[in-house]
């Protein structure tokens, strides 16, 4: 009996995870997972997650083994993290035993449309993100470049990474490194660019990149193959995006982020980050280093562990109150027209219903705390009502009218331990019913990440598609991590991103405080003219980007996919009807019907020439080549 208390635990977890996985009995289901938390083997559950298990645990328990996708739901629901955001479970052989136990470990979303598991051998090299921003206009450009090694001896390696865009950014460019030399992308529909890339990718095995959207605001970058045993493949993403205005005068510059991953990160390896200003100060620098002299630059070097925090956002300043209001020429059209970028002002005067969902798994205690401290800061009542997601759903403050301090002493009164992952699937559902019966009802999200699919994701598609008052879905995220909810929900009306700019509860406190009418709240908006405005008309082009992304949508959402893609590639943007890919060769290229965009028109981090510059050169040019030179005589050679 001694030698087998040890392992019990281990014959215990194989049961839970087999009754965790059984649908048909929910609440065996429950008791399970809770089971799983308190005692269960977290390795024996990583190793099912990765499609290993223990053979004589499956001959003692009788019965065949979940799923490796059922074990990954069942990891997260038992941790309250993806099973891919941790070291993948290592062979317990040695020497030659273990090096061919790695030959065999395959990659089976390889070419596929999911990040996965991370793969043995494969790392981040290096991260360097340069940035110019004009505080003025309202828009930034960061280009993100990204070197990837792969140390397996024998083995090629895909990296596929899921980027968090800053709230409206898009990605305008995308290049690869082959032989030395950098290739621009090229644009095109987004089952065209996904076809061109597995067939050179995956049957090929030649050098290619792809990136598609992936959800609201994120996008999927994958390239293939890495050559093993220390082989290097750099790619590089561009990405416009609008400045969050926190004020008339003040902006925010947000950053791209990684929130899922197929490599490894070591604690040595730093994101170099560095923003220029072309208009306006950096009115925040704590985590980062001011250029002497220059208060328009700053720079930092931040680890992956330390990025949530410092790596998040740069607080910037006008100099001028005045709303913004910029005009660049489309000149791609085949009529140019002009778009304007303004700043508009609005004041919510009657708050409609509102309800919030928050997410009770792992670290949702300092939620909370945000939440309810944002709730007392915030003075003012409304309908309002609040669900907890906690192994099922909770009510802590009925719908109802209420002052948002009486809800915060009511969310305050939650004592249950906050653990493991949970579908909050049915709390937005009741939620964005309970919202939706008064128009201009809205849900706010508070959530961690959530890497499985939830079974609520159609009625949810069908509250935002369907409700007549125009129900708003705005979520914001506590903690970084994929979400598949959201990326079910792409491209569906009425989800917006809470921006994070600083402390979860500050960007709370900012939400409510626009919501009941105390503050009043700034967008960006695009208009556009057939005829030439009056005054400067020299902005830059990725004002011009940003309307099109927009209009992108609109088309989209319009059913008209085809005028929607062609916009797209006319401004080389990636979006939920178009992808950007980079192949190797031009004959590869040519074979899709593809065509990489010219490198002049591709946006860049330094300042984009602007008419007069270009007229300028011209003329310089010209000059230069019409000028008079000597007359020289010339001998015959002997």
């Amino acid at each position: 009996l001694l030698l087998l208390l040890p392992l019990i635990p281990a014959m215990l977890t194989h049961g839970w995870l087999r009754d965790a996985a059984d649908l048909t009995d929910p609440a065996k289901q429950v008791r399970a997972i809770q089971n799983l938390r308190r005692f269960g083997v977290e390795h024996q559950v990583l190793r099912a997650a990765y499609g290993q298990f223990s053979r004589g645990w499956m001959e003692l328990g009788g019965s065949r083994p979940c799923s490796p996708a059922d074990a990954q739901a069942i990891y997260y629901r038992m941790t309250g993290r993806p099973y891919n955001a941790v070291p993948p479970p290592t062979s317990r052989l040695r020497g030659q035993g273990r090096a061919m136990a790695d030959e065999f470990e395959w990659d089976n979303q390889l070419g596929g449309e999911s990040v996965a598991g991370q793969v043995t051998g494969l790392s981040l090299l290096s991260s360097r993100l340069d940035a110019s921003a004009n505080a003025n206009d309202g828009w930034g450009y960061t280009e993100w470049t990204l070197e990837f090694q792969n140390d397996h001896p024998r083995r090629q390696r895909e990296a596929r990474a899921l980027l968090q865009l800053p709230p409206g950014g898009v990605v305008s460019r995308v290049t690869l490194w082959v032989n030395g030399e950098e290739r621009e992308a090229a644009f095109a529909g987004r089952s065209a660019a996904r076809a061109a890339y597995q067939e050179v990718a995956v049957e090929q095995r030649r050098d290619p990149i792809l990136v598609t959207t992936a959800g609201p605001d994120r996008v999927l970058m994958q390239c293939f193959p890495i050559a093993p045993n220390g082989g290097v493949m750099k790619v590089r993403v561009g990405i416009s995006t609008p400045l969050p205005a926190m004020e008339a005068d003040s902006r925010a510059f947000l950053w791209p982020r990684m929130v899922e991953r197929n490599f490894g990160i070591a604690d040595t390896i730093r994101h170099h980050a560095w923003l220029e200003l072309l208009t306006g100060s950096v009115d925040s620098v704590e985590g980062w280093t001011r250029t002497a002299g220059r208060d328009s630059v700053v720079h930092a070097a931040v680890t992956e562990r330390d990025a949530a925090q410092h790596l998040r956002s740069v607080r910037l300043r006008t100099g001028s109150s005045s709303s913004p209001s910029s005009w660049a020429r489309d000149d791609r059209a085949a009529q140019p027209f002009w778009v304007r970028q303004r700043l508009v002002e609005s004041t919510a005067t009657a708050p409609a219903r509102l309800a919030l969902v928050i997410d009770g798994g792992r670290g949702g205690d300092s939620w909370f705390s945000d939440v309810e401290q944002a709730l007392r800061s915030v003075p003012g009542q409304g309908d309002l009502a609040i669900w907890v997601v906690h192994d099922g759903l909770h009510a802590v403050q009925p719908g109802a009218t209420t002052a948002y301090s009486d809800a915060a002493d009511r969310l305050g009164t939650w004592k249950t331990p906050l653990t493991g992952g949970h579908d909050p699937g049915e709390a937005l559902s009741v939620a964005l019913s309970w919202a939706g019966a008064q128009p201009g009802g809205a849900v706010l999200w508070i959530h961690g990440p959530l890497p499985v699919k939830s079974q609520y994701e159609p009625a949810l598609r069908q509250h935002l598609e369907r409700s007549a008052g125009g129900t708003t879905l705005f979520e914001v995220s506590g903690t970084e991590g994929p979400n598949r909810l959201l990326e079910a929900l792409d491209g569906t009306q009425g989800v917006q991103m809470v921006p994070r700019i600083g402390t979860l509860q500050a960007d709370l406190e900012r939400f409510l405080s626009g919501w009941t009418g105390r503050v009043p709240e700034y967008r960006w908006t695009w208009d556009t003219a057939k005829t030439p405005p009056k005054g400067d008309a020299a902005g830059s082009r990725h004002l011009i980007r940003l309307w099109a992304a927009q209009d992108v949508e609109r088309l989209r959402r319009s059913r008209q996919p085809d005028e929607a893609a062609r916009l797209a590639v006319r401004w080389q943007l990636v979006t939920p009807v178009s992808g950007a890919v980079v192949l190797e060769t031009q004959e590869q290229f040519a074979r899709h019907g593809l065509s990489p965009v010219d490198p002049h028109t591709a946006p860049m981090v330094v300042p984009e020439p602007e008419t007069w510059a270009l007229i300028l050169l011209g003329g310089i040019a010209l000059g230069w080549l019409g000028r008079k030179r000597p007359r020289t005589s010339h001998r015959p050679c002997l």
